[in-house]
């Protein structure tokens, strides 16, 4: 698992605690998927997305570095399963709504 590579890493402190701190996040959304659905996921990717635009010194430390690669992959897919996710809500509310509204 990422955040355990992460954890036994030589890293410099900041961008260990940064890498830490957002990965746990986004297990701590993927874990509460039942309780928070979407909204949740959403906020841990918000979350990473923000900090990349206001502490962008940094994040281009994080893509530099041994665990960029994985770190964005990891974005990646919980942005995919994100909008996966809301799709099958979406589909799952039309369907729900063509069964009650039909005779």
């Amino acid at each position: 698992m990422l955040y355990e590579e992460v954890l036994k890493a030589d890293l410099p402190p900041d961008l260990s605690r940064y890498l830490l701190d957002y990965l746990y996040l986004i297990i701590e959304a993927i874990d509460d998927y039942n309780i928070t659905g979407a909204i949740g996921m959403e906020r841990a990717l918000n979350a990473v997305l923000g900090t990349i635009i206001t502490d962008s010194a940094r994040a281009e430390k994080v893509r530099q570095s041994t665990f960029g690669e994985k770190f964005l992959g990891v974005i990646t897919k919980l942005g995919v399963v994100l909008k996966l996710a809301k799709t099958a809500t979406e589909l799952a509310d039309g369907v729900r709504k063509l069964l009650t509204n039909h005779p």
